[in-house]
C-alpha cells in the first residue's frame, strides 16, 4: 500500500510536491533524503534506490531535475513501485519547466490529477523493465539515467542504466598491482544502453567511443565532477538489431577467447604478465535482444 509521495528538486533539495497520509514534515524529509543521496554519491557508491525502516520501505527514483520518493509497506513489490516512481519523475518534468520556475510551490498542486492517472495505468516503462531484468541478470546497485563525466570539462555521457557490483575480486598479482596503480579499475561497473526500438550502428559507435574516454590515469580525489571508474562490461539492449550493427565488430572491438571487448583510451597500457595484456583493462561487450519472457543474448 502507498502511504506517501514526495517530489524533490534535485539540485536544491526543495520539496516541490507531496501527498501523504503519514504525519511527518515533508520539508524535513526532503532535506534528509537529499543529504543521504549526496553522501552516497560523494562516497562513489551510486544513488540510493530504496531503504527500509522497521515497517516501511522508501522507494526512490530520479531524473535529471527531480527525485520522486514513495513510502510503501514492507510486503509490497518494490520493483512495481520503483517503476511508478520513475514514471512520476518523467511526467513531472514533462509537465513543468523547472528552469523557469518562479519559486511558487502552489504551481504544482494540479499534479495530483496526473498522479492518479499514473497509479491507475498498467503501462510499463521499457527502461525500467530493462533495469529490473539487468539487476536480476547481473546484480549490483542500480542507477538509472546516470550523467557521468569522463574528465574535467568533457561532455557528460548519459548511461541509461549503471550497475555497481562493488569492488573486483582480484586473484592475480598482476591485477592487484594494476588496481593499486590505477584506482579507477577497482570497481566492478556495468554500463547499459537501452534502445526502445531498432539498434543502429551509429548509436552503438557513438556510445562505445564515449565510453572509451573513461578511465583516467590520475584523478584528484576531491574532483567530484569526474566519474573515476572504467566499466568492466558494456551491455546494449534493444528490441531489434539492424544487420549493419555487426559490421562494426572489427572496427570497434577486440576479441579474446571469442569474447569482444574495448579498452580505455587513457588506460590502454601494455602491462605485460605471462599471459600478455591484462584482462583487468578490458570492458567486455554484450548485445541483448529484448524478448518475453526473457531477453536473448545475441553477441558477446
Amino acid at each position: 500500500m502507498l502511504h506517501s509521495v514526495i517530489i524533490i528538486k534535485k539540485d536544491s533539495g526543495i520539496c516541490l510536491f507531496s501527498e501523504k497520509e503519514l504525519d511527518f514534515d515533508s520539508t524535513l524529509f526532503s532535506g534528509f533524503l537529499t543529504a543521504v543521496q549526496n553522501f552516497a554519491e560523494n562516497l562513489k557508491i551510486g544513488r540510493l534506490t530504496s531503504f527500509v525502516t522497521n515497517d516501511k520501505v522508501v522507494v526512490i527514483s530520479s531524473s535529471e531535475q527531480v527525485i520522486a520518493s514513495l513510502i510503501v509497506d514492507l510486503e509490497d513489490n518494490i520493483d512495481d513501485w520503483f517503476s511508478k516512481a520513475y514514471i512520476i519523475c518523467e511526467e513531472f518534468e514533462k509537465k513543468y519547466n523547472l528552469e523557469e520556475w518562479s519559486g511558487e510551490i502552489g504551481n504544482f498542486e494540479e499534479f495530483s490529477e496526473i498522479l492518479k492517472e499514473i497509479f491507475k495505468s498498467e503501462k510499463k516503462n521499457f527502461l525500467v523493465e530493462v533495469a529490473k531484468w539487468a539487476k536480476k541478470e547481473f546484480g549490483g546497485e542500480l542507477q538509472i539515467n546516470a550523467l557521468l563525466s569522463p574528465e574535467k570539462g568533457a561532455s557528460k555521457l548519459k548511461v541509461d542504466i549503471l550497475l555497481d557490483r562493488g569492488e573486483l575480486d582480484i586473484s592475480t598479482i598482476y591485477d592487484k598491482l594494476s588496481v593499486f596503480r590505477f584506482q579507477g579499475l577497482k570497481k566492478d561497473i556495468i554500463f547499459i544502453k537501452v534502445i526502445d526500438g531498432i539498434v543502429g550502428r551509429g548509436e552503438i559507435k557513438d556510445f562505445i567511443e564515449s565510453v572509451e574516454q573513461f578511465g583516467q590515469m590520475e584523478i584528484d580525489e576531491k574532483d567530484e565532477e569526474i566519474f573515476p571508474y572504467f566499466p568492466k562490461m558494456i551491455v546494449i539492449v534493444g528490441r531489434e538489431f539492424s544487420d549493419t550493427v555487426f559490421d562494426l565488430t572489427d572496427k570497434l572491438y577486440r576479441v579474446k577467447n571469442k569474447k569482444h571487448f574495448i579498452q580505455s583510451k587513457n588506460l590502454n597500457l601494455k602491462l605485460l604478465g605471462p599471459i600478455g595484456k591484462l584482462e583487468i583493462f578490458n570492458a567486455w561487450v554484450e548485445y541483448w535482444k529484448w524478448k518475453e519472457p526473457y531477453p536473448e543474448r545475441i553477441f558477446k
